[in-house]
């Protein structure tokens, strides 16, 4: 009981404790709201369901660069600086995305009438996008205020919200299109809900408590969302390279064992953001944190770990309750695939630790990572065991030329400032 009340006194474990509690929560909201579909709608709606969502998925490209820049923008709030420069960022980005995303959205639908094809559903992509783009402008914020309680709460209030939504639907009136149009209308009134949260707060901040108008230093935004762009083809290129390249059964395999081992980065991804609006806090204070950065890497290295351990012995176990499949264990190479994405996991917080000091000029590196390993995929292929090794080595390769880009940071920080 003592150690854990120590261990909780560390504001890294204290917001990833709330953070878990928030996001285990609204998964087990969602995973029934995903069983309940299922029972009630065909699998043709349900396909065309999750394929309007994948397509919004797409769309909101920008929403995890925007996430982290509106993040850095939060701390500065935290701190009393730009209140006035913050505030008119988000307005016009707001604008602007509301006027972009309604301008191409509304156009589509004119050329689509026009062209006489079916565009039963546009409409729901246009409102996923917008709520998808604007959403992470106000968590950003709430998140560089360091409110994790709060954003814990609207987690689970807007899952909440969604299955209300969609069970009322379901009862009144159950079609599909009645179901999408709930889940928008519940979407945008969570992020009615953040907006108010974080105007409360905003309008809390007096004049006389605000310091010095000193320019804020924020990240290049353009090489922010390749940065995000090119982790994200990283780590999906190989299902795509296997789709291309194994006949279906051996994709399917690979494919099943892969998403096992990058539930490794679902756990740590709880950390990463936590670990950016700290780090982004003590850098606008001028404090160190070296501390912090061990912290997390520490935290990471448990994690994966322990998981590694898990799948190592319990992976045909965990794959027969899934998936309803037996693998042996001469084909059980999930603890393998783990172990690159526990090195995924950490080439991430290293990333977020050069962003949260504005530096994003590594673009090139994580092009060239991401280059050589669709080539190395397509070069060798022979076999899974082949094609698994590719994959491991190249999770390492990105995160010793990620490691490189630190040193190299840290050394030329500590020229700089002694």
């Amino acid at each position: 009981m003592r150690l854990t009340s120590k261990v909780m006194k560390f504001p890294l474990v204290r917001a990833s404790f709330v953070t878990t509690v928030g996001t285990v929560a609204s998964s087990i909201i969602n995973i029934a709201l995903f069983t309940v579909l299922l029972r009630h709608i065909s699998f043709a709606d349900y396909g065309t369901y999750a394929s309007l969502f994948a397509i919004g998925g797409i769309a909101t490209f920008l929403s995890p660069s925007l996430n982290l820049y509106f993040t850095k923008l939060g701390s500065y709030l935290k701190n009393r600086y730009g209140k006035e420069f913050i505030q008119g960022k988000f307005f016009a980005y707001s604008i602007g995305i509301t006027v972009a995303v309604l301008f191409l959205g509304g156009t589509i639908i004119v050329v689509q009438n026009k062209l006489q094809n079916e565009n039963t559903y546009l409409w729901f992509v246009v409102g996923l996008t917008l709520v998808g783009l604007l959403q992470p402008l106000v968590d950003g914020l709430l998140r560089g205020l360091q409110l994790f309680s709060l954003l814990s709460v609207i987690s689970i209030l807007g899952a909440a919200i969604k299955a209300l939504a969609v069970g009322l639907t379901i009862l009144l009136i159950p079609s599909l299109t009645t179901i999408l149009t709930a889940i928008l209308c519940s979407f945008f009134f969570i992020y009615i809900i953040s907006l108010l949260a974080y105007r409360n707060f905003f309008q809390r901040i007096h004049s006389s408590s605000l310091k010095s108008k000193q320019p804020l230093q924020m990240p290049n935004l353009i090489q922010l969302t390749l940065v995000t762009l090119l982790l994200n083809s990283f780590i999906n290129a190989d299902i795509i390279v296997v789709k291309q390249f194994f006949q279906p059964t051996l994709a399917g395999m690979y494919a099943a064992q892969m998403n096992l081992a990058k539930t490794i980065l679902y756990a740590n991804a709880i950390l990463s953001p936590i670990f950016f609006s700290l780090i982004s806090d003590s850098i606008i204070k001028g404090l160190k944190e070296i501390k912090l950065g061990k912290q997390t890497v520490l935290m990471s290295i448990v994690i994966t770990f322990g998981m590694i351990i898990v799948f190592y012995f319990f992976s045909p176990v965990i794959f027969k309750v899934i998936f309803q499949k037996t693998i042996t264990n001469s084909e059980n190479f999930v603890w393998i695939l783990a172990i690159g994405t526990g090195f995924y996991s950490l080439s991430d917080i290293l990333v977020h630790y050069l962003v949260s000091h504005n530096r994003t000029n590594f673009v090139g590196i994580l092009f060239f990572v991401t280059l050589l390993q669709v080539v190395l995929l397509v070069l060798f292929h022979g076999s899974i065991s082949m094609l698994v090794l590719v994959v491991v080595v190249m999770h390492i390769v990105l995160f010793l030329a990620l490691m490189r880009e630190w040193l190299h940071f840290t050394k030329a920080k500590e020229n700089t400032y002694g």
